[in-house]
């Protein structure tokens, strides 16, 4: 159990290393496809979904589609270098945090299989909500333990109209941070995390925690750069 007190290094070569499954040395996109099917069956069967749910499946691709292989073989697909593992884990950090703590004894609260628990009334249908729960896990790998226990509904578009004062009326009653999520017309989904509470000022604010993030058609984060402070506004 070295690893979980290593430097970062450490703590990915290990990773990197297990992802092999087949323990000859390439890491392919199967072999990343088992664990993701595997690791997925995990979390949710701890918060009580459905193992092999289709919603697992469609989220195991869409981790995938943000991998790079660009390690040639002769005779063979291409396999992912340390180098596209290491990019890999900035973008989908959630993986990184599940797998690093495996040696944890398992239950919801082990740091990488929390979910966040989803509020929103009872009347809604659950079908028209974007955000579902392989999405909020997928998010809260950039975010604190804290921050994963309840996500409140405040605003969607079908149900509380068009109107963009009343998204932003509806977003500035508290003050806790925000998950903003977007489907466009051609079915991308994305969107960003508000560290701050929405204030209405024409200024610049928020902090380094605040980052953006795609859900579809492949899983990403995107953290501040640092050039500047030009983040909620």
């Amino acid at each position: 159990g070295t690893y979980v007190k290593g430097t970062n290094d450490e703590i990915e070569e290990f990773i990197y290393r297990l992802l092999d499954v087949t323990d000859d040395e390439i890491l392919t996109r199967s072999d990343l496809d088992s664990v993701l099917v595997n690791m997925f069956n995990h979390i949710f069967q701890l918060k009580g979904s459905q193992p092999e749910s289709s919603s697992h499946c469609y989220m195991v691709e869409t981790f995938l589609n943000a991998a790079t292989f660009s390690k040639d073989h002769e005779g063979r697909d291409k396999s992912m270098s340390f180098e596209d593992f290491k990019s890999w884990c900035t973008l989908v950090p959630s993986v990184k945090k599940f797998l690093s703590n495996l040696l944890v004894p398992p239950d919801p609260g082990r740091p990488g299989s929390k979910v966040p628990k989803l509020q929103y009334s009872e009347n809604i249908d659950s079908s028209i909500l974007l955000l579902r729960d392989e999405y909020a896990w997928h998010i809260g790998g950039a975010l604190s333990h804290e921050e994963l226990e309840e996500w409140k509904l405040l605003y969607h578009s079908s149900l509380n109209g068009l109107s963009f004062n009343t998204f932003l009326g509806n977003i500035s009653n508290g003050d806790e941070p925000t998950v903003l999520i977007i489907k466009d017309r051609e079915g991308y989904i994305f969107g960003g995390f508000a560290s701050q509470p929405w204030e209405r000022h024409g200024d610049f604010y928020g902090d380094m925690k605040t980052f953006l993030f795609q859900l579809y058609p492949k899983a990403s984060i995107f953290r501040p750069t640092g050039a500047n402070s030009n983040l909620q506004w």
